[in-house]
């Protein structure tokens, strides 16, 4: 799949680039500067070279055209800024991170800060870096301690523009399997808080 994320017109898409129809049921979307998490519907299954639209903001409940857009909520999700949209498979496997606008928009740089995050905001974020090529070491996350001294050791460094200490032992373009190391398993397939309900398209709320 390839994924398309809008931040002005506050919508992420879904293209099925393969030649079999793919479904998402039980797919999560989430958008990282919000730690704010959308569950795909049952049934839904997205045509071979189709696009499956998850649509938001001010009367996005109006704007769906169709069972291939979905409403999300008439809140705004995705800043205008800077954003970044992660695509989670059924199992919690990641399947695609995308971020548009300002690289690293309003990331924290203090210690404090991180401890407001939830793992899965922090894990998407070092995997974002990882994403931009940035050279970082590996590693097992077994707590929110682990991840927060991984995020103030190397990603810090890389805000701040600075090289993190020490010899780099892999890139994300040489070895992408490890990001998905990084997102913990016992919150993949579970974030915090309830998920937002689905809407049907001219139900807004």
């Amino acid at each position: 799949v390839t994924t398309k994320l809008d931040l002005v017109r506050d919508f992420f898409e879904v293209h099925n680039s393969g030649s079999q129809p793919l479904s998402v049921e039980g797919w999560q979307l989430f958008s990282l500067t919000g730690n704010q998490h959308y569950f795909f519907p049952k049934d839904t299954v997205i045509p071979s070279q189709k696009n499956l639209v998850v649509r938001s903001g001010h009367h996005s409940d109006l704007q769906c055209q169709g069972p291939l857009e979905l409403h999300w909520t008439n809140r705004y999700i995705w800043n205008n800024d800077g954003d970044t949209a992660a695509l989670l498979d059924a199992t919690g496997q990641v399947v695609q991170v995308i971020s548009e606008g300002k690289p690293f928009h309003n990331w924290p740089t203090e210690i404090d800060k991180l401890d407001r995050l939830t793992n899965t905001q922090l894990a998407l974020m070092i995997m974002q870096a990882l994403g931009h090529g940035h050279e970082l070491k590996p590693f097992n996350p077994r707590s929110k301690e682990d991840l927060i001294s991984v995020y103030m050791q190397q990603v810090v460094p890389m805000l701040k523009g600075l090289d993190p200490k020490g010899p780099p032992e892999y890139s994300y373009a040489t070895y992408p399997d490890a990001a998905l190391k990084l997102l913990p398993s016992n919150e993949a397939v579970q974030f915090a808080g309830e998920a937002d309900p689905v809407i049907p398209c001219g139900g807004g709320r």
